[in-house]
């Protein structure tokens, strides 16, 4: 647990979460994909507490000074959390096209997609309908 816990005012974590929105889950992910933010609701949501700290390792799900879980995950907790958010072939389609008008607009001609499929599995179908 060394290392994690943090009592700097500017460590974000689940009670800054919880202070905008405590009634429903509040997931806050990166945009590079590896890591997300979590309220309360959303960690029992995701039935994320201490002993799947434990098992995950602290370096994916970061924890405070008692062990529990702070609501910062990063890698492999990330993905199995995306897998089942609710989702729809017709939102990632919406998201993608957005996405291309933001590349388009900033220059961008081709982009490579590393691995968007394996935490979004919606996406390969809306490539393919897309396309």
């Amino acid at each position: 647990m060394a290392g994690n816990w943090n009592e700097s005012s500017e460590y974000v974590n689940k009670t800054y979460l919880d202070e905008i929105c405590s009634d429903k889950p509040l997931i806050m992910h990166t945009s590079g994909g590896h890591s997300m933010l979590l309220n309360t609701k959303a960690l029992e949501w995701a039935d994320i507490d201490a002993a799947y700290a434990k098992k995950m390792g602290y370096d994916q799900v970061h924890v405070d000074k008692d062990g529990n879980p702070d609501g910062y995950i990063c890698e492999v907790p990330v993905f199995q959390v995306a897998n089942n958010l609710p989702s729809s072939v017709e939102y990632a389609k919406e998201y993608l096209l957005a996405w291309q008008d933001i590349a388009f607009k900033n220059g961008y001609t081709a982009v490579g997609d590393a691995g968007v499929i394996i935490p979004y599995a919606k996406t390969d179908r809306a490539y393919y309908e897309l396309e």
